[in-house]
């Protein structure tokens, strides 16, 4: 009896040994990135549209982490390596880019895509959901600084002065939770900011005890990411909301703000101008979100409940003052969207909205020859025949209606011998040769990008 109590009690301290070696181990080393590579997102289920939050994660299937080495894994840009045919456009942006109470396909970024966007060159444009909810210049660094790995060719940050405000530099959960991180942005870029500002968690924080939730809400996220798969749902958009309001507050304060004249000051400039220096060379538009331009009560005072209009009118004009002085790529939307396209902030807009914001967006990057011009480039011709052959000839559904933006290849529904077959038709039909090598979804996966790809190299 003696030997077994014995030997249970030195089972028991090893036990505790070993678990305090873990949690001396974890002060020092962070877990996260471990966890980041033995997610199940881009081979066990397909990576998300867009970065992952959630307030409500048991009705969308998703979970708010704040590692960023868990929300990229998680996203579709992980796990897809860039071809040379690939112009890849990574959009930045509050919750109105993100979605809010949209799906994908109905977010700015994915009518942007539904142009089947080409380059004059001939690359494929893809466009990639890079936004985050809540507005923050200082979280938009932060993010693209960690997305450059995955090589844009162009970046379009949509910003608002809520983004940009001076004051809310570091009020945003990412910011508070990424501290060594910012804390080497600030030192590279020179930022005016405070290491202070952006604390790093206590040692205490950093053990297992105090990892515990960070590790749940990362295996959580995998494990909502099978639900997901299957329902196709990643964000509540079925529970009612309140509209927005046209009647506004009294007073003219911006928060506690009082009127006042703007200074540079006011504005994280120099979080703009690190922006640039991240993106290096590369192409990157600011495009001045639209705001909700109320018509009722206090109207001739405020735009909306957020923003009085003596605050928005300075903060316009020294944007663009900035922006020309710099030589900034700037588009200010600001009053492109009619105020019945606000959903329930005075932000948020619907399908139909964010289809009139990618158009203008989409204009912009043709007028300056970052995308081909849209003549012959969406051609219903060449549409219509491919959808006919794909119909008849592949699928054997003559009265098969493919629409323009229904996945072809990663969904399965045309296999590796039939792309084959499909590059035989289009160099018959169209003159137009497509190597075996871009018969893949890396180039092409819907008709308007396949169409877009032809008509570039006729």
């Amino acid at each position: 009896m003696h030997l077994c109590r014995n030997f249970y009690a030195r089972i028991a301290v090893k036990a505790l040994a070993l678990f305090a070696v873990f949690n001396v181990v974890l002060v020092f080393v962070d877990p996260m990135p471990l966890l980041a590579r033995l997610s199940v997102y881009n081979w066990l289920v397909p990576g998300r549209q867009r970065l992952p939050f959630a307030e409500h994660p048991d009705r969308e299937y998703s979970v708010t982490v704040s590692s960023l080495d868990v929300l990229f894994a998680s996203h579709e840009i992980h796990g897809r390596p860039k071809t040379s045919g690939e112009y890849r456009i990574f959009v930045l942006g509050d919750s109105a880019t993100w979605g809010w109470k949209l799906r994908p396909e109905e977010t700015v970024v994915g009518a942007m895509n539904a142009h089947g966007l080409v380059t004059p060159q001939g690359r494929i444009a893809r466009v990639y959901n890079l936004a985050y909810p809540m507005g923050s210049a200082t979280r938009d660094l932060l993010l693209l600084d960690y997305a450059m790995r995955y090589q844009p060719d162009m970046v379009v940050w949509l910003v608002s002065f809520d983004t940009l405000s001076d004051g809310a530099r570091a009020n945003h959960p990412l910011v508070r939770d990424n501290a060594p991180r910012m804390h080497s942005l600030i030192a590279r870029y020179r930022l005016r900011m405070n290491r202070d500002a952006v604390w790093e968690p206590a040692r205490r924080e950093r053990t297992l005890f105090g990892r515990r939730k960070p590790i749940a809400d990362a295996l959580r996220l995998q494990l909502y990411g099978l639900m997901w798969a299957a329902t196709g749902i990643d964000h509540d958009y079925f529970s009612p909301y309140p509209p927005v309001q046209h009647d506004l507050k009294d007073g003219n304060l911006y928060y506690d703000m009082a009127p006042k004249i703007l200074r540079d000051e006011d504005i994280a400039f120099d979080i703009v101008a690190a922006m640039h220096e991240v993106v290096g060379g590369r192409p990157l538009l600011i495009v001045n979100e639209p705001i909700l331009i109320a018509q009722g009560k206090n109207s001739d005072v405020r735009y909306n409940d957020v923003y009085p209009r003596w605050l928005f009118d300075q903060y316009r004009a020294l944007m663009t003052r900035k922006a020309t002085q710099e030589g900034w790529h700037y588009l200010d939307v600001w009053d492109l969207i009619p105020p019945d396209r606000f959903t329930d902030t005075e932000f948020h807009i619907n399908a139909a909205g964010n289809r009139t914001l990618a158009r203008q967006i989409v204009a912009w990057m043709v007028k300056h020859k970052f995308i081909a011009a849209d003549n012959s480039l969406m051609s219903n011709d060449i549409t219509t025949a491919l959808s006919t052959y794909i119909a008849t000839h592949i699928l054997k559904q003559p009265k098969r209606v493919i629409r323009p933006d229904e996945k072809l290849i990663s969904s399965g529904l045309i296999d590796s011998f039939h792309l084959v077959d499909l590059g035989l038709f289009i160099e018959d039909k169209f003159g137009v040769r497509i190597d075996d090598s871009e018969l893949n979804a890396d180039t092409f996966d819907t008709l308007d990008q396949l169409a877009a790809l032809i008509a570039s190299r006729q």
